[in-house]
């Protein structure tokens, strides 16, 4: 009879048991000192260890003459256990969780062994028995008979009560290292005669997980499907582990927004014979690896030399953010696809899935709004202003825009050509080769054409056509700046309290020919631009009132007071004592007359609002409640509002009763 690879390679001695090392140890020591405890427990996932280093154990404290700690396998008590001695009692605890099994184990334990030194007692899934079990185990356990020893082992620790665990020396196995797992694979199958390369153990010891049975049990399965060539591709065939080549085409797919080469993948996938559930959750791995790419790079993740390189490229591609809004719809998804799976719409939450995955605009959630601004920032920090700017059609750069002498005579200015510009500076009457380069505050050149306006950054453009025929004095000045004929001319714009340059330039252009007619000067004399009257900002304007009635139960803001605290002094003690709602998404704000009259200052609601939107975090609207509601309050108060007129005055007055 064939026996399973699992059981065939169980290992026999502590050194066997790979990637427990902290835990194997110890044991050894304990065995060669003679220090061995009276009860053990054992905790950690599937297939890491744990019945095997119980039945080491058993074999080691019997051992008439262990070798560093491990049982030598050669005395009679080893070859006894071997061979199934009635010392040794294996219980399942999943099977016999009632407290008639544990009773039966009470009354036995007293008896003296018949084979060998001690009675073991391996009770498996330690975790399942009963609560009136766990109380019969629990003075046993306390106090064995000297030649008893429990070792227990469970999955789930958590669920053992603590007085148990109190009694038992506690080790817990972590999961099998992959490269070991890689390794001793590979050993095994150099003595089974099986051809089985790198790249396919080293794809099963990562699809088992940490958990060694598993690595067994696939190979197994691998050997009977293909025989004794086993590569990389038979173990996706057997195991239904789709190429690494589809997960990162679906995350391409949801980097270009494309959800149709995504639903494609997937129906091939599912016609291949792909389990969906089994795709979800290598997606949700693959997106594992991109998080921890994106955080801390590709150390804390496994993988060929390809995979961390295009792993390494995608995460460029993406914000943190936005892989952690794909995160969690895919780990959202797996639950409901599980649940779904046996009703027949696994495959349509799936498709939902990566349509979602590759539509962001579909989710309007906070997580998901901060997903896409991610993506804009992370595509704005990929771009360059070159980006932006369109070439010349002709040989001169536009870095000799900037380059141009900073003074030059009248006559080195008449020999310049002046494209004909109309007088709007729009470029209607210029020729359609010519190109525009006009610059931002900030040196980022515009596209062209230009915009039909400048934003309030400090510049305005002045056309060709209206420079006047000035003197070189005045270009000494910086009145204005020399461009090339493929650009407007860019000026900066000077304080309304300093004297124009284009108004000084007029001025020496009449004065310095007196003979002219002043029809001529005129004439001749460039156009004032006309710049229209700029609004007054809505943050400068007093605070309005509001006829809005409040519920009664409406509750006062509870951040008012922190608000006061980001005004001025005199401010803060006018409105400190003020009450203030938020109600409908505005505050309301008491209409005491010394209230009253600090708001109806432009300056001093802009200092409010400013105070509002340091603590709000965001800008709210503001309104004074209706007066009269507070008139009946005040009638009889008349000092208040001497004190606070005195108060915004800086007058220090002391009110004394008497």
């Amino acid at each position: 009879m064939y026996l399973a690879l699992y059981r065939k390679y169980r290992p026999s001695t502590f050194d066997d048991v790979i990637s427990q090392e902290h835990i194997t140890t110890t044991l050894k020591n304990q065995i060669a000192s003679g220090q061995t405890a009276h009860a053990y427990l054992f905790t950690g996932t599937r297939g890491t260890g744990k019945t095997s280093c119980a039945k080491i154990m058993a074999k080691a404290v019997n051992c008439l003459s262990p070798v560093n700690g491990n049982p030598c396998g050669e005395c009679l008590a080893c070859k006894a256990i071997a061979d199934g001695s009635t010392d040794i009692i294996e219980i399942d605890a999943a099977s016999n969780n009632g407290v008639d099994s544990i009773r039966q184990i009470r009354d036995e334990v007293i008896y003296i062994p018949i084979d060998c030194k001690y009675k073991v007692y391996i009770i498996d899934e330690v975790h399942m028995l009963s609560d009136s079990a766990f109380n019969a185990l629990l003075k046993t356990l306390e106090e064995p008979p000297e030649h008893a020893v429990f070792i227990l082992a469970t999955t789930e620790y958590y669920k053992v009560p603590a007085t148990i665990l109190s009694r038992c020396q506690q080790f817990l196995f972590s999961k099998i290292n992959p490269e070991a797992a890689k390794k001793r694979l590979l050993e095994v199958a150099e003595k089974e005669n099986i051809k089985l390369t790198e790249n396919a153990a080293a794809l099963i010891a990562r699809l088992s997980d940490g958990a060694m049975r598993d690595a067994w049990s696939l190979l197994d399965q691998c050997i009977s499907s293909v025989g004794g060539n086993v590569d990389e591709e038979a173990v996706r065939r057997c195991s239904g582990v789709a190429d690494s080549g589809y997960l990162f085409s679906v995350t391409e797919a949801a980097i270009a927004q494309k959800p149709a080469e995504a639903l494609k993948l997937l129906d091939e996938l599912i016609g291949k014979g792909k389990d969906i559930s089994r795709f979800i959750e290598e997606l949700t791995l693959h997106y594992r690896n991109i998080m921890l790419t994106k955080a801390a790079g590709a150390s804390f993740i496994k993988g060929t030399d390809e995979e961390l390189k295009r792993y390494s490229e995608q995460c460029e591609r993406l914000s943190g953010d936005e892989i952690m809004r794909q995160v969690d719809l895919i780990s959202d998804s797996l639950d409901n696809i599980n649940r779904m799976k046996q009703t027949g719409q696994g495959r349509l939450l799936a498709e939902q899935l990566l349509i979602r995955l590759c539509s962001p605009k579909l989710s309007v959630d906070p997580a998901s709004l901060a997903a896409r601004l991610g993506a804009l920032e992370n595509r704005l920090n990929n771009f360059s202003a070159a980006d932006f700017v369109k070439a010349p059609a002709d040989t001169v750069k536009a870095a000799d825009i900037s380059e141009a002498p900073p003074s030059m005579t009248a006559d080195e200015t008449a020999a310049e050509p002046v494209p004909d510009i109309s007088s709007e500076g729009t470029g209607a009457e210029t020729d359609e080769n010519t190109e525009y380069f006009t610059f931002d505050a900030d040196g980022v050149p515009f596209p062209d054409p230009p915009p039909d306006y400048l934003p309030d950054s400090g510049y305005e453009a002045v056309p060709f056509a209206d420079m006047p025929d000035v003197s070189s004095e005045a270009f000494d000045s910086g009145a204005f700046t020399r461009s090339e004929p493929q650009g407007s001319l860019i000026t900066e714009a000077h304080e309304p309290d300093k004297t124009d340059a284009s108004e000084t330039a007029v001025k020496a252009y009449t004065e310095d020919k007196p003979n002219r007619t002043a029809a001529e000067s005129a004439k001749n004399a460039p156009k004032e631009k006309k710049r229209k009257p700029t609004a007054e900002k809505a943050e400068n304007l007093p605070i309005p009132e509001s006829d809005a009635e409040l519920p009664e139960d409406c509750k006062p803001l509870a951040q008012w007071e922190d608000i006061t605290e980001h005004l001025p002094a005199s401010s803060k003690n006018i409105l400190k004592s003020v009450k203030a709602y938020l109600y409908g998404g505005k505050i309301y704000v008491e209409s005491t007359p010394s209230a009253l009259s600090m708001m109806k200052s432009g300056s001093r609601a802009a200092k409010l609002r400013d105070a509002v939107y340091s603590v709000m975090g965001g800008k709210l609207d503001i309104f004074t409640l209706p007066e009269k509601a507070y008139k009946e309050e005040e009638k009889e108060d008349l000092v208040t509002p001497l004190l606070n007129r005195a108060r915004e005055m800086g007058i220090e007055v002391t009110v004394k009763d008497r």
